[in-house]
């Protein structure tokens, strides 16, 4: 029975992520990305937006199917579904990293500043 509820918990934890995904698809409300939160407001009007939807959109995406999966784990009680709902959300998390730094650091990640 407690199975139940935390299927549930997860199956509407995922609702929330494709909502958030279908949002961020179509450019609507505020991008869920720190570049965005974390700049003042005079560089969100300056900032194209674009890129942070997108990255924001593919990775609740895929973190609304590891959701998925782990609801249906929830239900079906197999060991291998937990599995590959855990490697799900864990590439997720490394994707999310891995774009984040490619937008902030296009060129590479500059170690040092450059002497004039």
């Amino acid at each position: 029975m407690t199975f139940t509820y935390l299927a549930i918990f997860f199956a509407l934890l995922a609702a929330g992520a494709f909502l958030i995904s279908w949002l961020s698809f179509h450019e609507k409300g505020v991008p869920f990305h720190t570049i965005y939160i974390y700049a003042s407001k005079e560089e969100r009007k300056q900032m194209n937006k674009a890129p942070l939807f997108r990255v924001s959109a593919r990775v609740f995406l895929i973190a609304g199917a590891g959701l998925v999966m782990l609801a249906a784990e929830c239900f079906l009680m197999t060991d291998w579904l937990m599995l590959g709902a855990l490697i799900v959300l864990f590439f997720d998390c490394m994707y999310a990293y891995w774009l984040t730094h490619k937008i902030e650091y296009p060129n590479g990640r500059k170690w040092r500043k450059k002497k004039k």
